[in-house]
């Protein structure tokens, strides 16, 4: 089982946001969070809130993973069909429930072989195959799973080989197109074309000493694509949310960058951008969910952010968006 370093940070709630951001609309009265979380006294949780939540709210749904055998959540998805995956960190493997599932919920299916190694991340792209970055010990990899996938997965493609760069992959993320990035332990983010198996080449990668990425990326990295494909990374050792044009490519400066003290982001270990361009931060060591407008820079106060002792926010991992 791979190791993670440097995220024993003490947990800090931070609620602080402007006037003028509190009065901005809000998503939709259905629009789910969802956010994965160990330790703290609960075990492993998967837990679901609105995304127009602000402020000391309790979430909807807490799912407890002993339910499945679950001992550590790492990164979760939305199917397309509204189903929720989760990967299970010391089991090399993934979970599935509906939305509706609570407590000690019992999985609806569990995905193993298939080259699951400490799957860090999942994302599913456009025609709902599922893809699986794999940041257990070298070769590293991305294993990409059939739509229907479940039991223990056989002579599915995966992605590995030299000519992939991939190295201890934190987060993965799809375009609408189906290209494919991964945010990797070595502060780069690699593209890859859709459809992409084997030691396939990157398209693209964004890495160097300008890129404002983070060094040291054991504390789990995230990457998020937008409806523009714009790339954002959630750096959890800079306390940073970079973005970058979808051409960024060798050592490109961010667009833009989120950070500084008014943020309140520590150590961010997730990252997702809603339709309107609102950017959602699983904040890990903050013990939250920030939520960010559309153009976000600099030294800026999130325009919302659920945080406080009835949220049961610990040490926030992955987190995704409803459909």
């Amino acid at each position: 089982m791979l190791a993670v370093w440097g995220c024993s940070q003490t947990a800090t709630s931070v609620v602080s946001r402007t006037t003028e951001a509190s009065n901005r609309a809000r998503p939709g009265a259905t629009a789910k969070i969802y956010v994965t979380q160990n330790g703290g006294g609960g075990g492993t949780q998967l837990l679901t809130f609105l995304q127009s939540d602000d402020g000391d709210v309790a979430p909807q749904r807490v799912i407890d993973g002993s339910g499945a055998g679950v001992l550590t959540f790492g990164g979760v998805a939305v199917a397309l069909n509204g189903d929720l995956y989760a990967s299970d960190l010391t089991n090399n493997a993934i979970v599935a429930y509906p939305p509706s599932a609570s407590g000690p919920a019992p999985a609806l299916l569990t995905i193993s072989c298939g080259g699951l190694n400490y799957p860090n991340s999942l994302v599913f792209d456009k025609i709902g195959h599922l893809y699986a970055a794999n940041g257990g010990a070298a070769p590293f990899s991305v294993s990409v799973l059939p739509a229907d996938a479940s039991g223990c997965v056989h002579g599915n493609p995966v992605i590995e080989g030299i000519h992939t760069k991939l190295y201890n992959p934190q987060g993965i993320a799809s375009t609408r197109v189906g290209r494919l990035y991964a945010i990797n332990d070595n502060n780069s983010i690699s593209e890859y074309k859709a459809g992409a198996t084997g030691n396939a080449g990157y398209t693209h990668r964004i890495h160097g000493p300008d890129t404002g990425l983070s060094t040291n990326s054991q504390c789990g990295n995230a990457v998020a694509i937008d409806a523009s494909g714009d790339i954002f990374a959630a750096n959890a050792a800079g306390n940073s949310i970079t973005e970058y044009a979808p051409s960024a490519d060798g050592d490109a400066v961010p667009a833009r960058t989120i950070s500084g003290s008014l943020t309140g982001l520590n150590a961010p270990r997730g990252v997702a951008v809603d339709a309107s361009g609102d950017v959602f931060v699983a904040n890990s060591a903050g013990a939250s969910i920030l939520i960010f407008g559309p153009g976000a820079n600099g030294d800026v106060a999130p325009i919302r952010s659920i945080s406080g002792s009835h949220t049961q926010l610990t040490g926030v991992i992955g987190i995704a968006l409803s459909r």
